[in-house]
């Protein structure tokens, strides 16, 4: 009968060790032994993962310490080198032995060097002295009904003609003196090198007067009352 079949499942049921639960039991469900299994296997890998993820934040902010630390100490070793080359290593000492050099290479570069410090350091002399064709002024255009303003007044004479000349000597004489208290005790006697940048400055000199003088477009207008 119905009864007695119920007896036998209830009792195999209870030899097997396993829960026999109706699927028409209300508020129950059936679990498999492979939905616990697959569920045990997914928590113990997002464990993992959180393990491995917390590892991997761990080794991210040794690494931007790391780098924070090299970073900080590479500027240091930039501003040190940037200090040492702020400081002048060209001492008068070291030039002195320069010129020694110099002279140990022959006379041909030795009197090379001397013209070319020369041109260096008259190069401003030739930049602001050095006569120039004059630039017409331009006229403004004023409308006949307006009122006619006074022409400007004459602007001062530019530092290349013959009224400003004493001006080159007065030039020079103070590069002159600033050269020397540049280079104190660093051209040998020998090379004369006073002399020598005097004398290219006096043909340089030379060379603007005739400029100024001759009937050229640098003509100065007061050359004839020279």
């Amino acid at each position: 009968s119905a009864a007695e079949k119920g007896k036998k499942s209830a009792a195999s049921g209870a030899v097997s060790g396993t829960k026999s639960i109706s699927p028409n039991t209300p508020g129950k469900k059936v679990v498999s032994k492979d939905a616990v299994i697959r569920k045990s296997n997914g928590t113990k890998t997002n464990n993992v993962g959180e393990k491995n993820s917390l590892a991997n934040g761990d080794t991210n902010k040794d690494d931007t310490a790391i780098d924070t630390l090299n970073n900080s100490e590479n500027n240091g070793k930039m501003i040190e080198v940037q200090e040492e080359e702020s400081v002048a290593i060209m001492t008068p000492d070291i030039m002195a032995e320069g010129t020694l050099l110099i002279d140990a290479l022959g006379s041909s570069t030795r009197s090379a060097f001397i013209q070319t410090m020369c041109r260096n350091h008259l190069q401003p002399y030739e930049e602001l002295f050095c006569p120039r064709v004059p630039s017409s002024p331009k006229k403004a255009k004023q409308h006949s009904f307006k009122i006619q303003r006074a022409a400007p007044m004459e602007e001062e004479k530019p530092p290349y003609s013959l009224n400003q000349f004493d001006r080159r000597f007065a030039w020079y004489r103070r590069t002159l003196r600033e050269i020397c208290d540049k280079y104190p005790s660093v051209f040998p006697t020998y090379w004369n090198f006073q002399y020598a940048i005097t004398l290219h400055f006096l043909q340089m000199t030379k060379t603007h007067l005739l400029a100024l003088l001759e009937p050229t477009q640098t003509k100065d207008k007061e050359s004839d009352n020279a």
